[in-house]
């Protein structure tokens, strides 16, 4: 079975247009912590180090943690704990469509959970644990939108 999007999920519901989505998506990119930041915090690199790797990062594809590894100032491993920090950091799709006001809160948790419901097994939470995931998040979204008020 294919794993769906939850932000396709909703333009398929005909809840949001794929433009609402897509401002959404920009805002989660541009609020999410930068690795360089983030190894900063964590202690694992300097401000020397991270200087270095930007400047041999410039003019290149290379993704920060590529290439501060490729320099031997990261390890594997820390870049793991730094992406999945990252990964955590950034706000979820739902709040930002809250925040927006595109959805509102009490609906995004039953949204998700039916949304949840909807994905392969082996990616979905068990079915006792879905109904209070969906209204955590709603929860959250909620303050969070409260909070930008």
């Amino acid at each position: 079975m294919e794993r769906h999007r939850f932000g396709q999920y909703l333009i398929n519901l005909g809840l949001v247009s794929e433009a609402h989505i897509n401002a959404a998506l920009a805002r989660q990119a541009q609020s999410q912590d930068q690795i360089g930041q983030l190894a900063l915090k964590a202690g694992f690199l300097d401000v020397r180090q991270v200087m270095a790797v930007l400047t041999a990062q410039a003019g290149t594809c290379h993704y920060f943690g590529e290439m501060a590894v490729q320099l031997g100032f990261l390890q594997p491993q820390q870049l793991a704990v730094l992406l999945q920090l990252q990964q955590e950091g950034r706000p979820k799709l739902g709040e930002i469509l809250v925040e927006m006001g595109l959805l509102d809160a009490r609906r995004l948790g039953k949204l998700l959970d039916a949304f949840t419901a909807l994905q392969p097994q082996s990616r979905a939470r068990p079915a006792g644990k879905r109904g209070q995931a969906g209204k955590q998040r709603a929860r959250a979204a909620s303050r969070t939108r409260t909070a930008a008020r």
